[in-house]
């Protein structure tokens, strides 16, 4: 995390020192504007510090997967399956972990895009009023706005137990790498196509409709917890009765 924020605040000082222009705080006040006469470096210099912003945010997500995936191949499923511990507490201690991960990736990317923004456009008034009214609109309702944050804390967690559960599934299988990959992403493939299909069907039985980060029904909501756990129930089962090692 430290290399990244010292790489953040590298490339926006150079950024900033030696290729900003005028052109420059047009890309964030002008909504048409198409990077023209900006410059070769400093396009290079803004896409290489938004990359690297995406890559924090996205990194604990694939770092968890990887881990997982790790854990349960090798000699090192030997010490994973063998520690006396519950293997659905083992899996929402991971879980814990990879969420507390996310949110920290996430956040950090957040704020330095918003420094970048901000420093690059020189305070311009019209970003500055795109910013307070996104924050205005965001704490009219602390209480829907608390909803929002825990509902896509939700989504991540159960993401993040489903790809747990197809990993687990494919090392019931094969503990080699190829196969155990192919099989993963096919069983990725199926469960969320028949997520899908219920969500649709549960859209024309919804109990009740609310919106919230879009319209949703309370049906939904429903068959959305019983996956999370169901498929940590899944997994930790998986993981004591058919997994080898």
């Amino acid at each position: 995390m430290l290399g990244y924020v010292l790489l953040q605040t590298v490339l926006l000082f150079v950024a900033r020192t030696f290729f900003w222009n005028v052109n420059m705080t047009r890309v964030f006040t002008e909504s048409n504007y198409e990077c023209e006469n900006m410059g070769t470096p400093a396009v290079i210099a803004m896409l290489l510090f938004f990359l690297a912003a995406i890559l924090i945010g996205l990194f604990p997500f694939f770092e968890g997967i990887t881990r997982f995936n790790e854990d349960l191949s090798g000699k090192q499923a030997v010490l994973e399956l063998l520690t006396p511990i519950a293997s659905w507490k083992k899996l929402a201690a991971k879980l814990a972990t990879v969420l507390t991960s996310a949110i920290v990736g996430l956040s950090c990317s957040a704020v330095s895009v918003t420094a970048f923004i901000l420093i690059s456009s020189r305070f311009d008034k019209k970003v500055l009023d795109i910013f307070r009214s996104a924050l205005q609109k965001a704490f009219a309702s602390p209480g829907l706005l608390l909803l929002d944050i825990l509902y896509i804390i939700f989504c991540f967690a159960s993401l993040y137990m489903i790809v747990y559960f197809c990993i687990a599934f494919s090392k019931m299988f094969s503990h080699k790498s190829k196969a155990a990959v192919l099989i993963g992403m096919l069983m990725f493939v199926t469960v969320i196509t028949i997520l899908g299909f219920l969500n649709e069907l549960m859209l024309q039985f919804p109990i009740i409709r609310f919106n919230l980060l879009g319209e949703d029904s309370l049906s939904s909501v429903l068959v959305s917890v019983l996956v999370l756990f169901g498929s940590l129930r899944g997994t930790a089962w998986l993981m004591d009765h058919k997994i080898e090692y």
